[in-house]
């Protein structure tokens, strides 16, 4: 078929669809009541314009003063009982049509996470799909049904657990979510654990970790580690028996699901083209809480380990990656060390999340 024969066929196209629908398109889109637009002029809106026109929008969303109360409300929410405050089942308004309907959870794909459908009262199930923005945008897994002043909103987060909220969302009668406020997440991080002076002297200090630079001859995977490369290697007293040890640091990286990546020390036989098993390599492994023969061997959020030394102590530092955690699953950081044998937790970390609104999108 010939280019020439394409562009008339879409363009007649185009003009059924004006003939039948151009009416439609006008105040649906446009919000032009009495008016039709041209062909032309109507291919112009349709490229440049956006799903919905602000004046009609303004009509079905709630007013800023309700936006902001509602906002406001969630970002004040109190984190230990932040369960206690949304509907997960049962019957409600959910798409603000003065109907009830009821909720009830729906099916997930492979990266989990909260989702809900609904029936109507016509027994029909249907659910609440975005406009104007796409999940891809927030990336949120975790999600909840807020009853406020008189409407029903979704409040949605970066996880399950609902301690990082995202945004929040309000669904109209067509069941169409819009976005209508967004939420930054403060964290503050606190000793919890371990020798509360000792991790005041660290913190007080600027450590170097210890240099791994080595390379190694390992293959990709690495032998035995599904998704596994090796990275430089290095040697360490990592038990603190007075020797050194021959350690490589490994990167564990998935695609499954919502993905994982774990980054975990394990040793490395002199010839460098092999892990080397054994005793040394079963107590590294239960200092790091790293699984191997798992299908993910560690927390998948993300992580930075390092070693450093101190006094004369060798210390292994766990993290959450980057300046801060952005959701409950990176909320760990410890230091630990091996004394005779036995793992040791020098410093832990708990974190304290405070929430408040970022902006408003309408």
């Amino acid at each position: 078929m010939s280019l020439l024969t394409i562009t008339a066929l879409a363009a007649a196209a185009f003009l059924l669809a004006y003939r039948f629908y151009g009416a439609f398109l006008a105040k649906r889109v446009f919000c032009l009541d009495d008016a039709k637009p041209t062909p032309a002029l109507l291919l112009v809106m349709l490229l440049a314009a956006p799903s919905v026109c602000a004046e009609e929008r303004s009509k079905l969303l709630p007013s800023k003063q309700e936006a902001q109360k509602v906002c406001e409300y969630v970002a004040g929410m109190e984190k230990p009982i932040i369960q206690d405050y949304f509907l997960r089942r049962g019957y409600l308004d959910v798409n603000n049509d003065n109907a009830p309907e009821y909720i009830q959870s729906g099916l997930t794909g492979s990266m989990g996470g909260d989702f809900f459908e609904f029936v109507a009262q016509d027994g029909k199930v249907f659910s609440i799909e975005p406009e104007g923005f796409e999940w891809k945008e927030y990336w949120t897994h975790g999600q909840a049904i807020l009853p406020f002043g008189g409407k029903v909103y979704f409040v949605h987060f970066k996880e399950e657990d609902m301690l990082y909220p995202s945004y929040l969302g309000y669904a109209t009668a067509d069941n169409r979510e819009y976005a209508i406020c967004e939420f930054k997440n403060k964290v503050t991080e606190f000793v919890s654990g371990g020798n509360h002076d000792f991790c005041a002297k660290l913190s007080a200090q600027k450590i170097n970790p210890l240099l791994f630079d080595e390379e190694n001859k390992l293959p990709y995977p690495v032998e035995g580690r599904r998704e596994t490369g090796a990275s430089k290697a290095g040697k360490v007293d990592f038990d603190n028996d007075g020797s050194q040890d021959l350690l490589v640091l490994l990167h564990y990286a998935s695609g499954a699901g919502r993905g994982c990546d774990v980054n975990y020390f394990d040793t490395l036989a002199e010839s460098k083209d092999k892990l080397l098993l054994g005793e040394k390599h079963n107590l590294l492994m239960k200092m790091q809480e790293i699984h191997p023969e798992d299908r993910h061997p560690g927390n998948c959020s993300g992580n930075e380990t390092s070693w450093f030394t101190l006094d004369g102590t060798t210390y292994l530092e766990n993290k959450y990656r980057d300046d801060a955690p952005t959701r409950q699953s990176q909320e760990f950081h410890t230091v630990k060390y091996l004394k005779n044998g036995e793992v040791e937790t020098a410093c832990e970390y708990g974190f304290i999340v405070e929430t408040s609104v970022s902006g408003y999108k309408f």
